[in-house]
């Protein structure tokens, strides 16, 4: 009944997309009465390569969860869950937002390359630094979000939930990452991307599963930062050395530093302090994000640029 509403909804959304574009003629030349098979035809083309995408991306992200419960027992499935849920809100944000920027990189893409590269370096600026501060807050934090949620009877989640928002931090530079890639015109070449490191992170998903849901958690965190890596390298060749390995070094070693401190911070540390900590983090994080990229950020938000 759940997977027939989803279609159902899903399939509803689809039409009403179609026929407001059709409307309001965002497509030039589309005509519903004589070309809607020929269209059609060419949307699909176009799209296919989402399809297998979608398909390798359901392999790497929930077959897992068989594995969990094939190898360690319907509890642990339970337990691996239980975190998912709570980054669920995370995830939702992040899929909106990159759904937002992808119009306009595509349009900046074609109109003007320079600008397109000022941008894609702000967003995954932001992007890095807004998943690791939320990482961070979410492993500081961890014990206190599932006391709350749910008890003192799942306490030992809050390691599990600690490995999963590392993940979802890192997934979001994947993601992106595909979003540039899409805006680009490489859809193809995502898809193969996929299968690659679909065929990289099965078994280290696979080998994880069998000590349990602590240790899938850390086998997707393992497994997405290779991936994260690969897709690395393959955005630098397709925007042609446009921006330098340095940067994404960077990135990555901004990474590394959050997730070093959330490892050093005592699991223990008083409720106060943790609020005193993050704080602190998070005003230094604002200071240096306005500082450096207040001239980007308001060119990127401003309205004229979007229309």
């Amino acid at each position: 009944v759940i997977f027939g509403l989803f279609v159902f909804f899903s399939s509803l959304k689809t039409i009403i997309y179609f026929f407001s574009i059709n409307k309001s003629e965002y497509i030039k030349g589309f005509s519903v009465n004589s070309t809607l098979k020929n269209d059609i035809s060419v949307f699909s083309k176009e799209c296919f390569p989402y399809y297998y995408l979608a398909l390798f991306t359901l392999l790497s992200n929930q077959i897992p969860l068989l594995f969990l419960e094939y190898r360690s027992g319907v509890a642990q499935v339970g337990f691996f869950n239980i975190a998912s849920k709570v980054l669920m809100p995370i995830n939702l944000i992040l899929a909106t937002s990159l759904a937002a920027i992808f119009p306009n990189l595509s349009r900046l893409f074609v109109a003007d390359y320079k600008q397109f590269i000022r941008n894609v370096k702000l967003i995954f600026t932001l992007i890095s630094i807004f998943g690791i501060a939320g990482a961070f807050g979410v492993t500081l934090f961890r014990q206190e979000v599932i006391l709350l949620l749910y008890g003192e009877k799942y306490k030992t989640t809050s390691l599990v939930l600690g490995f999963q928002i590392w993940y979802v931090a890192i997934y979001s530079g994947v993601c992106l990452i595909g979003t540039i890639l899409g805006a680009i015109n490489k859809q193809k070449q995502l898809s193969y991307l996929s299968i690659l490191c679909t065929l990289i992170q099965v078994p280290i998903l696979w080998y994880g599963a069998k000590y349990g849901a602590q240790y899938l958690s850390a086998a997707f965190l393992v497994a997405t930062t290779i991936n994260f890596v690969i897709h690395i390298l393959v955005i630098h060749i397709y925007l042609n050395a446009s921006i330098q390995l340095s940067f994404y070094l960077k990135i990555i070693s901004f990474y590394i530093i959050g997730y070093l401190i959330s490892l050093l911070t005592p699991v223990g540390l008083g409720f106060p302090f943790k609020i005193i900590i993050f704080s602190l983090i998070a005003l230094l994080g604002t200071f240096f994000i306005f500082n450096k990229y207040k001239t980007e950020v308001k060119t990127l938000f401003n309205r004229k640029k979007w229309t």
